[in-house]
């Protein structure tokens, strides 16, 4: 796990540019610091002053014997920061090459069934030097070329540059957890882990790309599309490569990989509760090889008391660390469902305590290490227990992101099992509930998700406006300015369950979920990995099976909850009462509201109304309904970002 850049640039270069890139994301990889410049037609390795001595004048075609000094130039290069998780010696140093050095990677993410792909190359002739991942990645891209991504289980972003093709080929895993983003223009083509990253090389100016902003506000959007906050920035998204000329770089992403699904009205399958525990248990061993200790997170809910119940089981009554956020005395804390899941394993159970004076004190540095907006608080406990994690020295933590989107865990996901059914099956599938008003929740649902974007621009513009009394307060021209985007083509709902469930996985809104883990885990040093969310051969098989089986009487997460069943309390297994990552959000907002005031200015005026907002602030703020509740921090967080990173990121 680590950060990772990169540049390929027409014109010469002063190698500051690479050692500042280098020092802004040493929080993702503090064990070490590499270098490779291209020279000559050959990449020369170099050390910073973060490199660990024992990896420097080894006998290894990677290991670097020179210092990058300042000011020297260059065109062609890649940054690697390391956050030391297999092969923690000086074999795992990175930039990595192969045996004759005409190949070179930089490389995030770890490649969890790297074992077995080892014995594979060394059947096939090949011989490694070192016991990491990185060498493995190599040598299957040697052999398989492109193809080496579909043998791959994990997670990953790298850039390979291959002399003998002249070749670039930077490539992400299938459902985006690793996250890469890149800037190019006439001169020069530039990427790396973190947009903060890009914008450091002093290359570009942050500028806002408005049509995020307006996704952001008016349909609660996160890097939906490729080009996210910042105006030059674009993002390689899950399943993508990039395959381009070395020293002419053209950039032109391809997708290389695609979820297939069954519809849930398919003819019945065969699957098993049985093999899904298996697909589980083995997703969770697989993660749970490295060379340092590794810990998990745990809510207290059905997925991350299953990732602990699973890990307790391959650890064999071995003590391991798992961390919690709670909130005591508040209706919203699930510590005690922590507690009763950490008490059924040999879990040692820590806790971190988030509080709004905390809140107050972090949100700028929450945002920059964010680089965006975020939706609500509940990222901030996150944060929280990361730097709780990093404190106790555990490097590494399981999470169970994910199990929402492969076994059916939101309420609306059962609109969009009714949606696929017949009228006759739908009706009798609403009077059998015998709790609420399925009736109404599948009017509301069908409002939101599909009749809204079928109707002209105008009157969806209107159902919006009317049903978020939140978006009069931004600026009226803006918020006229892209009516396009109030269709279907940019927000497909799905037809039935299983394509919803695809959708969500695919580039949207995991993905947004996925890039807050990233950025909490690793602002703090410390890798997070998610079983549900990354381990294809899990996953492929849950999309196998029809819809209709994941949610069973009106029961969300149906077979996870059969799955896991033997490895969780029978209190948590029938638990109904979903929150989530929750947090105190209206409580918080309403707190911690005056503190920011100052931050709505008039640098903001091009998206929101400002003058209301500060006329109407303590009312604003102050809103009592559960879309208020789920909407009003946006306005902070973004306040906060256009701060951070256009009125003074310069002097970052």
């Amino acid at each position: 796990m680590c950060g990772i850049a990169g540049i390929v640039s027409k014109k010469a270069l002063n190698s500051s540019i690479l050692l500042k890139m280098s020092e802004k994301m040493s929080h993702r990889g503090p064990d070490g610091e590499g270098f490779t410049l291209l020279e000559n037609s050959k990449f020369i390795p170099y050390s910073g002053i973060q490199t660990p001595e024992e990896c420097k004048n080894r006998d290894l075609e990677f290991s670097p014997k020179s210092v990058l000094a300042h000011h020297q130039e260059f065109n062609t290069a890649f940054i690697h920061r390391r956050l030391a998780i297999i092969d923690t010696h000086h074999t795992g140093h990175q930039p990595m090459c192969n045996q004759d050095a005409s190949i070179w990677i930089t490389y995030n993410g770890e490649i969890y069934n790297y074992i077995e792909l080892r014995a594979e190359l060394q059947k096939a002739g090949f011989s490694f030097k070192t016991q990491s991942d990185t060498e493995v990645i190599l040598a299957a891209y040697q052999l398989w070329g492109k193809d080496c991504l579909n043998h791959f289980n994990g997670m990953w972003a790298f850039a390979i540059a291959d002399l003998n093709q002249n070749k670039l080929f930077i490539a992400r895993d299938r459902f985006a957890v690793k996250p890469l983003y890149y800037y190019t223009d006439d001169d020069v083509f530039m990427f790396a882990s973190e947009q903060k990253i890009i914008l450091h090389s002093g290359l570009l100016k942050a500028e806002v790309n408005p049509e995020a902003v307006f996704d952001y506000f008016t349909f609660g959007e996160i890097e939906y599309q490729t080009k996210g906050f910042f105006k030059s920035i674009d993002e390689l998204f899950g399943g993508h490569y990039i395959e381009t000329s070395l020293s002419n770089p053209k950039i032109e992403p391809q997708q290389w990989y695609n979820l297939n699904y069954v519809a849930d009205n398919a003819e019945k399958q065969d699957f098993s509760v049985d093999k899904i525990s298996e697909l589980i248990s083995d997703a969770v061993k697989l993660r749970l090889r490295a060379d340092v200790e590794v810990g998990s997170c745990l809510s207290g809910g059905l997925d991350s008391s299953a990732i602990v119940g699973y890990m307790n089981k391959h650890l064999q009554g071995k003590p391991f660390h798992v961390f919690t956020a709670t909130f005591p005395g508040l209706d919203v804390d699930e510590g005690h469902w922590a507690k009763l899941a950490a008490e059924n394993t040999s879990a040692e159970r820590h806790e971190s305590h988030p509080d709004r004076q905390g809140l107050i004190l972090d949100l700028e540095e929450l945002t920059y290490a964010q680089d965006i907006p975020i939706w609500s608080t509940s990222t901030y406990a996150q944060f929280k227990v990361m730097k709780l994690v990093n404190e106790l020295g555990v490097r590494v933590v399981l999470d169970g992101q994910g199990g929402d989107e492969i076994f059916g865990g939101y309420h609306p996901h059962e609109y969009f099992l009714m949606k696929g059914m017949s009228f006759p099956e739908r009706l009798k599938y609403m009077l059998s509930s015998k709790e609420g008003n399925l009736f109404g929740f599948y009017a509301k649902q069908k409002l939101r998700f599909d009749t809204a974007f079928k109707l002209p621009n105008s009157l969806s513009k209107g159902i919006f406006s009317k049903y978020f009394k939140d978006l009069s307060f931004l600026n009226k021209d803006f918020y006229n300015a892209y009516p396009s985007r109030f269709t279907a083509e940019f927000h497909p709902a799905g037809n039935n369950l299983n394509e919803r469930l695809s959708l969500e996985m695919q580039n949207t809104s995991l993905k947004a979920f996925l890039k807050c883990e990233d950025r909490c885990s690793m602002w703090h040093s410390v890798e997070s990995r998610t079983p549900f969310s990354d381990d294809h051969h899990l996953i492929e098989y849950l999309f196998s099976i029809p819809g209709r089986e994941k949610i069973k009487n009106h029961q969300l997460k149906y077979l996870l909850r059969e799955a896991a069943g033997d490895y969780i309390p029978e209190k948590i297994k029938n638990r109904q009462d979903k929150q989530g990552y929750t947090t105190p959000n209206k409580k918080w907002i309403s707190e911690i509201a005056p503190e920011f005031k100052e931050i709505f200015n008039d640098n903001l005026s091009d998206y929101l109304n400002v003058d209301l907002l500060l006329a109407e602030y303590k009312q604003f703020f102050g809103k009592d309904t559960p879309i208020a509740e789920n909407r009003m921090f946006k306005f902070l967080s973004f306040a906060m970002w256009h701060k951070v990173f256009i009125a003074e990121f310069a002097d970052k």
